[in-house]
């Protein structure tokens, strides 16, 4: 994953000098495309999970800057709005999926056969049985 987002991102970045040449704000938006990049990278190589939703979140964050760049149009504003929006709710599915991980065997890492967790005792355990009817 390293080398696609690496490489996807590498021809984004040509294709956005041409793109955006001549452009008021070519500075602002290669920041917020260089952030993606760090917070996408962050992502795939977090080895624990607090790593990586700071890069999901930071991902979250330049999707919503970029989108919304030329937010002096009404459009692109609301698309910006939509995009956070919908963040959020990406945001609870991660911390559902991530607290549904750790929740039997308390670990955060995401690498080495210890990582994953041991559903039959979890399934089993006090804290499943006391949500159920």
């Amino acid at each position: 994953m390293l080398m696609v987002v690496t490489g996807v991102g590498f021809l984004i970045h040509v294709y956005s000098i041409g793109y955006m040449h001549g452009e008021e704000g070519f500075y602002r938006f290669f920041a917020y495309l260089n952030l993606f990049t760090f917070s996408m990278l962050l992502l795939v190589m977090g080895n624990n999970l607090l790593l990586m939703f700071v890069g999901w979140e930071g991902v979250g964050l330049c999707s919503y800057l970029l989108i919304g760049y030329y937010f002096h149009k009404k459009s692109a504003g609301d698309a910006g709005k939509k995009a956070f929006v919908m963040n959020r709710v990406g945001d609870f599915g991660f911390l559902l999926g991530s607290s549904a991980s750790t929740g039997g065997s308390g670990r955060t890492t995401t690498s080495g056969p210890s990582s994953s967790p041991n559903w039959p005792s979890m399934l089993s355990s006090s804290r499943v049985a006391a949500c159920s009817p």
